[in-house]
């Protein structure tokens, strides 16, 4: 009986414990964030004029993104300029869904985060682009 007891509460602090965790990294990404970059990985096949226009297309979004705050408040929302998301990090909490009037957009995979840094890839026309976003 006792051992029951003592599996139940282990569970039970297991439960808080990994909830806490999930809790904490959605923490981590609340709040405003500035692009510090973005870098294109471009597949093989790529000619090199596909790649020359995507190379611009990539750099002028830079450009545009490094005036805006991306904003990520506690109540789901994602504020990008003057743009509003909703966002929900998955169970895995290796990917953030952002959606538009209730449609998935974006699946994001966090590959860093940290109280100062945000690194993530996310697939962009064929191409995979990594956005790193300071505060």
């Amino acid at each position: 009986m006792q051992t029951k007891s003592h599996l139940l509460l282990l569970a039970a602090t297991f439960i808080i414990t990994a909830a806490s965790a999930q809790s904490a990294k959605s923490e981590l990404l609340t709040g405003s964030w500035k692009v510090k970059s973005l870098t294109p990985e471009f597949p093989a096949h790529v000619t090199k004029k596909e790649k020359a226009k995507d190379e611009k297309i990539i750099a002028g979004d830079q450009k545009d993104f490094k005036k805006t705050n991306f904003k990520f408040t506690k109540d789901g929302r994602l504020i990008v300029g003057e743009k509003e998301f909703t966002w929900k990090m998955d169970s895995d909490e290796e990917h953030v869904k952002v959606m538009k009037d209730g449609k998935e957009i974006i699946v994001a995979a966090i590959q860093q985060l940290s109280p100062h840094k945000l690194v993530f890839i996310r697939p962009d026309k064929g191409m995979q682009v990594t956005y790193t976003l300071t505060r």
